[in-house]
């Protein structure tokens, strides 16, 4: 009898399950081996915090800076800084303060306090971000300090839609963005109910007495406010009328406590004179919405006072000079 080689298939077959503890082990050997290398990495990646990204944003000097978001070591020069800087929710992460003003409200307890020129212990804090004020010093310092090598923004408002903008972009920096959001969203809601409030009503011409406040540093937000509570600025302490003939004004506000505005006040033909609390207006901070607030109600006031009187089948009015306003 002739014996016969089994086929081909069977042959693998057989081979097959003769061999199959051999792999097994081996697939198990290579398991163990795949996530012996995958495990470490996996764990790397969960449990390590996310790496920090750069982030840019143009302060208002027109600087671009470039930043590792998210930045936690923040050095404010000026306390308007440091308040802004709390308002967007990263008072947290203030590591010094240089102000010859005072500290900011709300400032933490820890916080190194240094002298507006000690450029050198600024640069040993190793700051991520350094957010200057629009003080003199300030911006003095901030160039020099850029000019070093650090990561500075420069704040220096025009109108008061600057100050929301630059909360904006320091929550960016620091990751509070959501609360920076509501900051600024809610200083746009309050600028827009004065705006609305003063909507319709007569437009009264308005002299500011600065007295003894530095007016150039606080006119600009006070005429941000006239012009939404319905004031029109006339001439100004201070300014010289070049001999240009000006229609009285019908409100006259003082800017502080000085009673030499007062004074003078009290010696002009003016219809009402009313005193407004420098304070909120000589901080670029959102302290500027209570100041704003006092402002047209000052304004409105002057109004109820001012407005043409209805009786006797005419009417009369109790504006100075006859005037009854634009």
């Amino acid at each position: 009898t002739v014996s016969r080689a089994p086929p081909p298939r069977v042959m693998i077959r057989a081979a097959v399950v003769r061999s199959e503890p051999a792999w097994r082990g081996l697939r198990r050997a290579f398991t163990a081996w795949r996530w012996r290398r995958i495990l470490p990495a996996l764990a790397a990646v969960l449990l390590c915090p996310p790496l920090a990204a750069q982030t840019s944003v143009t302060d208002d000097s027109g600087a671009r800076l470039t930043v590792h978001a998210p930045v936690r070591r923040i050095v404010s020069l000026g306390a308007d800084a440091g308040e802004l800087l709390i308002a967007a929710g990263a008072g947290a992460w203030i590591v010094a303060v240089a102000a010859a003003d005072g500290d900011p409200p709300g400032l933490a307890t820890g916080v190194t306090r240094l002298a507006i020129d000690d450029l050198d212990r600024v640069v040993g804090l190793r700051p991520d971000l350094v957010v200057a004020s629009d003080a003199a010093a300030a911006q003095a310092a901030a160039t020099r300090l850029r000019a070093r090598g650090l990561a500075v923004y420069q704040f220096v408002p025009r109108v008061w839609e600057d100050i929301a903008i630059t909360i904006e972009k320091l929550g960016w920096l620091a990751r509070s963005e959501d609360l920076a959001r509501l900051t600024a969203l809610s200083m746009r809601e309050q600028w827009q109910k004065l705006a609305e409030a003063a909507a319709g009503q007569t437009r009264l011409r308005v002299r500011v007495d600065y007295g003894t406040v530095p007016r150039a540093f606080v006119r600009r937000f006070v005429d941000d406010a006239l012009a939404i509570c319905g004031g029109d600025p006339v001439f100004s302490s201070g300014e010289a009328d070049n001999g240009q003939a000006r229609p009285p004004p019908q409100l006259i506000l003082g800017i502080g406590t000085d009673e030499t505005w007062r004074q003078m006040s009290a010696a002009t033909e003016v219809g009402a004179v009313y005193a407004v609390d420098p304070a909120g207006f000589a901080h670029a901070t959102p302290r500027i919405l209570p100041a704003a607030v006092q402002l047209c109600d000052a304004l409105r006031q002057a109004r109820l006072r001012l407005l043409p009187i209805r009786g006797n089948g005419h009417d009369s009015t109790a504006f100075p000079h006859g005037a009854a306003g634009d």
